[in-house]
């Protein structure tokens, strides 16, 4: 697999003082940090109508209750952290280390 790359201007100084520019790979997994990607939980719900309408679930989201044969539901979905695999912080540790390499 190859990781997804931009071509930045990156400042250094020359041996003479002056600023000059290098272009360097950066896989995109290296901008975002790690903690970004983690929720830390969210609930959401939603309460909705059901109704079997020609031998189909028919599900919709009224204000009030649409028809006297309609069933009101409620689904509440939590989405809880997870940690990262070792896997993927070795990725982009890797990455990381290959950005570092090509500025120094």
């Amino acid at each position: 697999m190859i990781p997804k790359i931009v071509q930045l201007e990156y400042p250094t100084l020359d041996d003479a003082g002056a600023v000059t520019t290098t272009t360097v790979q950066v896989p995109l997994i290296t901008l975002v940090p790690v903690t970004a990607s983690k929720i830390e939980k969210a609930t959401v719900t939603a309460e909705f109508a059901l109704e079997v309408i020609n031998n189909e679930l028919q599900i919709s989201f009224p204000n009030n209750k649409s028809s006297e044969n309609a069933t009101v539901g409620k689904l509440e979905i939590v989405i809880s952290p997870q940690e990262l695999t070792d896997g993927l912080e070795l990725i982009i540790e890797g990455y990381a280390n290959a950005l570092k390499r090509q500025i120094t």
